[in-house]
């Protein structure tokens, strides 16, 4: 290949890259080259708007061209593979300060979602062998060999036509690859996240990691932890959950496991953006951590502010009133240990 035709590749690329100010070489007719640059452009929007079908959507018509149009232009990307061009496009999308159309503040983390399925889906991982019988306790558990353990500041797992957040929500995601090659998302509490990723870290057992669990917790009662570390796996994703209305406006229950009514469970518990309780009680000790929202809890006249991620625990029967404030929901997974109740804090002498 000649020192001349390699600068004429050269020069027809950054034309074709942006023709407005990238003159055209010599010899190359303008119709020609006008068609060129069209396959060559819809070859790569093709391959991303296969990766990206929401943010497509969500910018629309006018934004999103002008969005691909700019990243032809501005980007250099780093491999020769196709496959690969969705990965430069969020490369380009998050490195890029000032982009040429306005976007909501969650869409660099909705399209990274969105990339997430590709790259487990084409991620090279080989499973190390294991015992599927194994000790989840005792044993060093293995985990999908194919795997992420994501946080956003946003809930892009909700995002689409029919919501679009207003604030960040703190969202925790663990997505991999089965042994069918098909990719899951699973939505994690702040502490499923964390043990998640102390197995990551490796060299652990299930015991090791469910005590380190506790010790940064600082749980009452270590052993609890421990026995719920021993049970297989359960996977609740957020999609499946079934909320039923608790018999109060704004309050909403999903159980995960047990018979809230009979005996100890694991639920979760909404309440709508702006619900207020007064002082109450229930009657089962019970540890939570909080999963959205801006949850405030009272008790004996101090307010408590828990923002995602907190943890707290009521025992023999703790008084305290809550609130949840600001528009979004505050959402909480509650470990029970007897039958749910509400017991309502009686009003005063005299008042």
């Amino acid at each position: 290949m000649t020192a001349a035709f390699q600068d004429f590749q050269l020069a027809f690329g950054r034309h074709l890259r942006d023709p407005r100010r990238q003159p055209r070489p010599a010899g190359v007719p303008a119709r020609r080259a006008a068609i060129y640059g069209e396959l060559v452009y819809n070859n790569l929007e093709g391959f991303l708007l296969a990766c990206f079908p929401l943010t497509r959507r969500i910018l629309g018509e006018r934004r999103w061209p002008r969005l691909m149009r700019a990243f032809f232009r501005e980007a250099r990307c780093h491999t020769p593979y196709f496959r690969e061009i969705p990965r430069e496009f969020l490369r380009w999308l998050m490195e890029t300060e000032v982009l040429p159309v306005a976007v909501p503040p969650w869409l660099r983390e909705l399209a990274h979602y969105e990339w997430v399925e590709l790259a487990l889906d084409v991620m090279e991982a080989e499973a190390s062998p294991h015992d599927p019988t194994g000790d989840l306790l005792d044993g060093i558990p293995a985990l999908a060999p194919a795997l992420m353990n994501l946080a956003y500041a946003w809930p892009v797992q909700r995002i689409g036509p029919d919501f679009r957040p207003r604030k960040p929500a703190a969202t925790r995601l663990l997505v991999f690859r089965d042994a069918a090659d098909a990719v899951n998302f699973i939505e994690l509490n702040p502490v499923s996240a964390r043990l998640v990723a102390l197995l990551q870290e490796g060299g652990r057992s299930g015991r090791e990691a469910c005590l380190a669990i506790a010790a940064e917790l600082a749980h009452p009662d270590p052993q609890t932890v421990l026995a719920h570390g021993a049970e297989k796996a359960v996977f609740s994703p957020a999609a499946d959950l079934k909320w039923i209305n608790a018999g109060v406006p704004g309050v909403d229950t999903a159980v995960v496991k047990g018979d809230m009514k009979k005996g100890a469970s694991h639920f979760y518990l909404k309440y709508a953006g702006g619900f207020a309780a007064p002082v109450h009680h229930h009657s089962p000790d019970h540890f939570a951590t909080t999963v959205t929202g801006n949850l405030v809890l009272v008790v004996d006249g101090k307010e408590h502010r828990l923002p995602p991620g907190s943890y707290f625990a009521f025992t023999g029967k703790a008084k305290h009133a809550v609130r949840c404030e600001g528009t979004e929901a505050c959402v909480m997974f509650i470990d029970a240990r007897g039958p749910w109740d509400v017991v309502m804090a009686k009003p005063k002498a005299g008042k």
